[in-house]
C-alpha cells in the first residue's frame, strides 16, 4: 500500500486487510477520533517505533458498508495519549492529510420539512403550539436525498429558495426561527439528536474574535476540541500540519481581524481559517453555506471550492450552498440540488440537468452557460405572476419525479429508512465536551485577555477615557473644604463619580451583544466549552477589568478632589466604586439576557439607572421620599 493512499479506500481495504500499516492507519484513525470519551479504549503496543492496536481486542472490524468500526473495550486502564503520536516521525507519513476524515459515512435525509417560527410562537407566556400551522410559511417542501463519501455536492437556486435552510437543517440543531421536521440518517442509523459531533457547519458569514492571529485561533480551538488525551507537543504538531497543508504558512501571524475596527484577513482568507478550523476534528461531514461569498477574485473562488474538493477527495461528504457559480465550479461538484421555491427539481450530476430542463420544456440557450440557465429560469420575473411561477415549478418537480434519477434516490432512501434504528454508538457520538473544566477556564481566560490587550476601544480607548475624566474631575473640585459650599461641591463630584462607574461596564456588554455573541453561541453548541464555563471566565476578567479601571478613576481624582486624606478611606471608596460597577455591569446582563437584544437592555438599564440615582440621595432628601419609594433605595 501507497504511503499516501486513502486509507479507507474499500478495494484496497479489501485487498490488503492482512497488511499490518493498513491495519494500524484505519485503527489509529478511529482511536484518535472515538478516543476522547471518559473512559477511552485500549491501546497496545507491538513496536517503539509505530502505535499498534491488538487485533484481538477489536473484533468484527468491519461493517456491512466496508466501514470501519471500533468496538469499546472497558476492560483494561485508558492509554488514549499513545493513540496517535503525531511527533513520530514514522507515523509523519502514513497518517494523511489532515483534510481527510476519521471515517467514512452515508448522510440521508428524508422528506426534510421546515416551518418558519412566527414571533407568537417564540415567545415565553401564551405561545402558540408549533403544530399550529396556520400562517406559517413553508420554506422546505419534502426534501430527500443520499450523499456517499467522497461526494461534493452543490446546492444551487435563485435567492430565496432554501439553500441556506436545507444546510441549516441537516446539522440537526433546534432553531428558534425555523421548525425542521423530518428525519436524518447516519450510516443507516437514524440520528435524533443534532450532527454536531460528526459534522461540522461553517456559515457564511466567518465569526471570528477577532484580535486573535490565525495560529492563536487553531491553537485555541485545539486544545480544547482535542481534549487531554493527546499531549501539547501532539497538539502543536497538528497546528503546523494544518498550516502547512492549507497554506495559510503566509497569515499564520495575522490578526484574524474586526470589520469596520481592527484590520486583519481577507474574506478569501477567513473562508481558508474556517476550513483549518474544520479540520482539527475532521469531521466526515463538512456543510458550507455559501464558501465563495464576499469574494470578487473568480480565481480566489475557485481555489476555495479547489479546498472543498480535495476534502470530499480524502473521504468526506461536502454540501455547500453557492450562488452564481461559474461553469469550472460546476464542474468539480460530483453532483448537484437545484431548488425552487422549496422543492427539490434536480439531484444528480450537473451534465444529467440539461435534458431534464429540455424534456421539461425550458432548454438550455447554446451561447449561455447552462448554471445561468437553471437559474434564470427559475427565478422569478418582475412581472411574473404567483401562478406562473407555481406553474413553472410543479411542471420541474413533476419532471424530476418522473426520472430516473429520482426514483433511485427513492430506492436508497427507503431501503435506508427500513432498516434504520438509533444504536447507543450514534447518541455516543453527539457527546461531551472533550478539555476538562480547568482547561477550559484557562483557555478562555487567555483568549480574553488577549482580546483586551489588543482590541483598541476595549483597553487603549476606555483607558485614555478614564485618565482623562479623572483629571477633569480632579481640575473641576480641586481641594474641597469640608464646610458649607464646599460640601455640596462634594456631593456633586461624588455624584458624577457614581455616573462614572455606572457607565464603565457598559461596553463589555454591548461587545458580548454586538460582536461576540455569534462566536460564543456557535462554539458552546458545537461542544467546544460549556455555557457556564464561558459566564464564569467572562465574570472574572470582568472583574479584573471593574476593579483596575475603578481604581484608576479613584487613584486620580480621590486626592486632587481633597477627600478623606487617608490610607483606609481610599481604599474603602475603591470598594465602594468597585460595587457599583459590580451591580451595574449585573443589571445590564439581566437586562441583555431578558431582552436578547443591544438597544433594549440599554434602555432597560438607563431607565433603572436613572431611577435609583434620582432616589438615591443626592437630588432628593431621602427623608422628603415616601415609605414605598424608600423600599428600592
Amino acid at each position: 500500500m501507497a504511503r499516501n493512499q486513502n486509507p479507507f479506500d474499500a478495494d484496497s481495504n479489501h485487498g490488503e486487510q492482512s497488511d499490518t500499516e493498513t491495519d494500524y492507519v484505519a485503527f489509529s484513525r478511529q482511536l484518535a477520533r472515538f478516543g476522547r470519551s471518559k473512559s477511552g479504549f485500549a491501546v497496545e503496543c507491538e513496536r517503539e517505533d509505530v502505535v499498534y492496536p491488538q487485533r484481538q481486542s477489536v473484533p468484527n472490524v468491519r461493517t456491512q458498508h466496508g466501514h470501519p468500526v471500533l468496538q469499546r473495550n472497558t476492560s483494561h486502564s485508558r492509554n488514549a495519549s499513545r493513540e496517535f503520536q503525531y511527533t513520530e516521525p514514522a507515523n509523519a507519513g502514513k497518517r494523511g492529510s489532515v483534510l481527510q476524515p476519521f471515517y467514512k459515512v452515508s448522510l440521508c435525509w428524508d422528506k426534510i420539512n421546515v416551518f418558519e417560527v412566527n414571533p407568537e410562537h417564540r415567545r415565553l407566556f401564551f405561545r402558540k403550539s408549533l403544530n399550529d400551522l396556520t400562517n406559517r410559511r413553508h420554506i422546505l417542501k419534502d426534501v430527500s436525498g443520499v450523499a456517499s463519501a467522497g461526494h461534493l455536492i452543490g446546492v444551487l437556486g435563485p435567492k430565496g429558495c432554501g439553500k441556506t435552510t436545507f444546510i441549516a437543517a441537516l446539522t440537526g440543531q433546534p432553531r428558534r426561527t425555523i421548525d425542521i421536521r423530518g428525519k436524518l440518517y447516519i450510516n443507516n442509523q437514524q440520528v435524533d439528536e443534532n450532527t454536531e459531533r460528526y459534522s461540522c457547519f461553517i456559515p457564511a458569514k466567518d465569526n471570528f474574535i477577532g484580535t486573535l492571529t490565525v495560529k492563536e485561533h487553531l491553537v485555541f480551538h485545539t486544545l480544547l476540541r482535542l481534549g487531554e488525551q493527546y499531549s501539547s507537543v501532539e497538539k502543536m504538531a497538528l497546528v503546523n500540519d494544518i498550516i502547512s497543508e492549507l497554506d495559510l504558512n503566509k497569515i499564520a501571524s495575522k490578526v484574524i481581524g474586526v470589520p469596520g475596527r481592527l484590520k486583519g484577513l481577507t474574506n478569501a482568507d477567513r473562508k481558508r481559517v474556517s476550513l483549518a478550523t474544520a479540520a482539527i476534528t475532521s469531521p466526515p461531514v463538512l456543510l458550507c453555506d455559501e464558501p465563495t461569498a464576499g469574494i470578487h477574485d473568480v480565481s480566489v473562488a475557485e481555489g476555495i471550492v479547489d479546498l472543498l474538493h480535495t476534502a470530499a477527495e480524502k473521504g468526506k461528504i461536502v454540501l455547500c450552498s453557492i450562488t452564481n457559480p461559474t461553469s469550472e465550479i460546476i464542474s468539480k461538484f460530483h453532483q448537484i440540488i437545484i431548488l425552487a421555491e422549496g422543492h427539490v427539481v434536480f439531484f444528480g450530476k450537473a451534465r444529467e440537468a440539461a435534458s431534464l430542463f429540455t424534456s421539461a420544456g425550458f432548454p438550455c440557450s447554446p451561447l449561455q452557460s447552462p448554471t445561468d440557465t437553471y437559474l434564470r429560469m427559475l427565478s422569478r420575473p418582475v412581472n411574473a405572476t404567483d401562478q406562473e411561477q407555481a406553474f413553472k415549478v410543479k411542471t420541474l418537480v413533476e419532471r424530476y419525479q418522473n426520472s430516473e434519477e429520482w426514483y433511485d434516490m427513492r430506492f436508497k432512501v427507503e431501503n435506508i429508512a427500513a432498516k434504520a434504528t438509533v444504536t447507543p454508538q450514534v447518541k455516543k457520538m453527539a457527546g461531551i465536551y472533550t478539555a476538562g473544566k480547568i482547561t477550559q477556564l484557562r483557555m478562555l481566560m487567555g483568549r480574553a485577555v488577549l482580546e483586551w490587550v489588543r482590541d483598541p476601544i476595549l483597553l487603549r480607548m476606555s483607558t485614555a477615557v478614564v485618565v482623562a475624566l479623572g483629571f477633569l474631575m480632579g481640575i473641576f473640585f480641586m481641594q474641597q473644604e469640608m464646610h458649607g459650599l464646599g460640601i455640596q461641591n462634594i456631593n456633586g463630584a461624588l455624584c458624577l463619580l457614581t455616573l462614572f462607574y455606572v457607565m464603565i461596564p457598559v461596553y463589555g456588554i454591548s461587545k458580548c451583544l454586538t460582536q461576540n455573541l455569534a462566536v460564543i453561541r456557535r462554539e458552546i453548541v458545537g461542544g467546544v466549552y460549556v455555557a457556564w464555563m464561558w459566564f464564569v471566565s467572562a465574570w472574572l476578567i470582568d472583574i479584573l477589568h471593574n476593579l483596575a479601571m475603578s481604581g484608576l478613576l479613584l487613584t486620580i481624582c480621590y486626592w486632587l478632589i481633597g477627600l478623606h486624606p487617608s490610607a483606609v478611606g481610599f481604599f474603602l471608596a475603591w470598594c465602594i466604586a468597585f460595587l457599583t460597577c459590580q451591580v451595574s455591569l449585573g443589571i445590564a446582563q439581566c437586562a441583555a439576557i431578558a431582552s436578547g437584544r443591544f438597544s433594549t437592555a440599554m434602555l432597560i438599564w438607563a431607565a433603572f439607572v436613572v431611577c435609583n440615582i434620582a432616589i438615591g440621595g443626592f437630588f432628593l432628601n431621602p427623608k422628603s421620599l415616601p415609605w414605598w419609594l424608600n423600599v428600592f433605595r
